[in-house]
């Protein structure tokens, strides 16, 4: 299912977890979810929003990470540089034109 999601330009989530009295039980489904690609889980009782968002937002490291990518993507988009080169002010590493596709 996420790889076809993936290839159609389409965000997984998995499904719900019924027993709503395991919350233990929703964490690892969620985790196991997100270790095979899923953007979220379905929650079908309030119990389980807070749950869900606990397993699913990215830590702040990792956004800070991907604000600097965006920021490098357009910083080398002004200078016309298509190319992978030491220029880019991010760890030296390439993203691609596209690659703004990989942060947003």
């Amino acid at each position: 299912m996420i790889v076809a999601c993936r290839a159609y330009g389409l965000r997984p989530i998995d499904g719900p977890f019924g027993d709503i009295k395991d919350p233990e039980g929703y964490v690892l489904a969620a985790k196991r979810a997100a270790a095979l690609g899923c953007e979220g889980k379905w929650a079908i009782h309030p119990t389980q929003i807070a749950l869900a968002n606990e397993v699913f937002t990215p830590p702040a490291r990792e956004i800070e990470k991907a604000k600097r990518i965006l920021a490098a993507l357009k910083e080398a988009a002004g200078t016309r540089q298509r190319r992978c080169c030491t220029r880019w002010p991010l760890n030296r590493r390439c993203f691609g034109e596209n690659g703004n596709n990989v942060v947003k």
